[in-house]
């Protein structure tokens, strides 16, 4: 692929400014830009960055070279020099040029007698899928030489030779998917490249490895998770069991730092904290108004250090989450210099990524459209009666995270039972109450009637409810601290299908 842009446009408006500045008689038109000018880039593809932090502007894999034509002015008198990872390789005003897999970061500069100017991107080289590639783990990064090692990666199966810079190793692939090799004893302290070679003599670019006779390992950041969850007085708790998990096998201690990445989203308050499954602050314990909520004003990190109490709040608590209202979490992480605990916490997500299967009723986001009616759950739940009611927690996503509008239609899908003496239902929160009104049959003067249960015949197609506000409130009110969500409830019948039509 050859990243080639004439700006059209850039020409355009160089020709006119000739055209403007040159002479009415026949005498050839020139430009007032001249070799002793500042230089300009012209080309408007190429991002600027911002605070000094290179911004992406392609990907490619690993066959194809990075191709790119520059566009300036003054070009006469101009020296154009082209930077990969701060070391040069073309002049001029192309480049075209092979690149390692990774994320590189390219400069080109342009120089002329009177100044200088630059731009500074990143260029990702995917490795093919079925190449060779390494994982990143600093244990495995950072080694003595001499000493015996792994590395980690996959599609490691022909890989026979391991280079350090020049270096090469002989290695043994185990079929846990790593390396078994020795570092080569004689090199001295420093980074160098590392690759990898296959049986066939291919060699594979893996990213750099640094030798040390005493390895120090600092800090690491692990990504727990990732995405957009919006926080509306309501929990973040997809990693509850999984902290519990790790606080029960020793990856999660005391001094264990966790980061959630969070930014603003609509709400009339912009606070939050990480904490338990019930809602205690994760250091301190404290609740509701002495929780210590901190303020969200932007895009922010909210960091908090687990001690003796916030092990304890994770076992009996129901695990780690996130609380607040009125900004989005768009990543989790944990810091530690426990490299083993948190490789262990990296190796346990990547197996229940490949191990996932959905809980009873908790089903995948949909793709929906505004304004269409949209299934977001099909198939033959179990029997609704007066002591069990349905739980659809699809639906609890679209409301306690306020993607739902006022006006938006839910529609539950039902079939009365052929054995039932009678059937109603209705579409209430976790507390049992109408979603529309609020009013439930858990204080002793209000019966069914009142709540708006309605008959269900052979004839009745589905339950609705036109969702507001409220509905969005009920939705997010919670039964003893523990759940929130979405229900049908009643008597004689079972669900086959829920939709949703968004509200445009």
């Amino acid at each position: 692929m050859k990243f080639k842009n004439i700006l059209t446009a850039g020409l355009f408006s160089l020709g006119i400014a000739a055209g403007l500045m040159s002479c009415s008689s026949d005498e050839a038109p020139f430009f007032t830009a001249s070799p002793s000018d500042s230089p300009r880039i012209l080309n408007t593809d190429i991002p600027q960055g911002k605070n000094g932090v290179a911004e992406k502007f392609s990907t490619i894999d690993r066959t194809q070279n990075f191709t790119y034509e520059l566009i300036v002015t003054p070009v006469d008198g101009a020296t154009i020099e082209w930077f990969v990872d701060d070391e040069k390789v073309a002049e001029g005003l192309t480049i075209d040029t092979p690149l390692e897999p990774g994320i590189h970061t390219i400069k080109v500069v342009v120089t002329t007698s009177g100044g200088e100017t630059s731009r500074t991107f990143s260029v990702t080289v995917q490795p093919l899928a079925t190449d060779p590639v390494l994982v990143n783990k600093a244990k495995e990064r950072l080694v003595k030489p001499g000493v015996e090692s792994v590395l980690h990666g996959t599609n490691l199966e022909n890989v026979v030779k391991i280079l350090i810079g020049k270096a090469s190793a002989d290695c043994v692939y185990n079929e846990d998917g790593y390396l078994n090799y020795t570092v080569p004893a004689d090199l001295a302290e420093g980074v160098y490249k590392l690759y990898v070679v296959d049986k066939d003599g291919n060699s594979y670019a893996c990213g750099k490895i640094e030798l040390s006779e005493n390895p120090v390992f600092n800090e690491v950041e692990v990504e727990i998770w990732s995405g957009e969850f919006v926080v509306a007085w309501s929990k973040f708790s997809d990693i509850s069991a999984k902290s519990q998990e790790w606080v029960e096998k020793g990856y999660l201690t005391p001094g264990v730092i966790v980061r959630a990445y969070v930014e603003l989203a609509d709400g009339e308050q912009h606070q939050g904290c990480v904490a338990s499954g019930w809602w205690s602050n994760i250091v301190t314990g404290h609740q509701e108004g002495e929780r210590e909520d901190e303020q969200i004003s932007g895009s922010q990190v909210l960091e908090y250090e687990l001690n003796e109490t916030s092990i304890e709040l994770i076992k009996t608590q129901e695990g780690l989450a996130v609380v607040g209202n009125g900004f989005k979490l768009t990543k989790l992480t944990f810091v530690s210099t426990n490299q083993e605990a948190m490789e262990a916490i990296e190796a346990d997500l990547e197996k229940g990524k490949s191990n996932q299967d959905p809980e009873p009723n908790q089903d995948p986001e949909p793709n929906v459209t505004l304004g269409e009616e949209t299934e977001i759950w099909s198939g033959e739940a179990t029997e609704v009666d007066w002591e069990t009611g349905i739980n659809f927690y699809g639906v609890k996503d679209y409301i306690t995270n306020n993607a739902v509008k006022a006006g938006s239609v839910l529609r539950v899908y039902v079939e009365r039972l052929e054995d039932a003496d009678y059937a109603k239902g209705c579409i209430t929160n976790i507390n049992w109450k109408n979603i529309e009104t609020g009013i439930g049959d858990d204080e002793s003067t209000t019966d069914v009637n009142e709540r708006g249960d309605v008959d269900i015949t052979t004839d009745t197609k589905y339950l609705s409810a036109t969702l507001s506000e409220l509905s969005v409130t009920l939705a997010a009110e919670e039964n003893d601290g523990h759940d929130k969500g979405i229900m049908t409830v009643g008597h004689g019948y079972k669900v086959t299908k829920v939709t949703i039509q968004l509200a445009k």
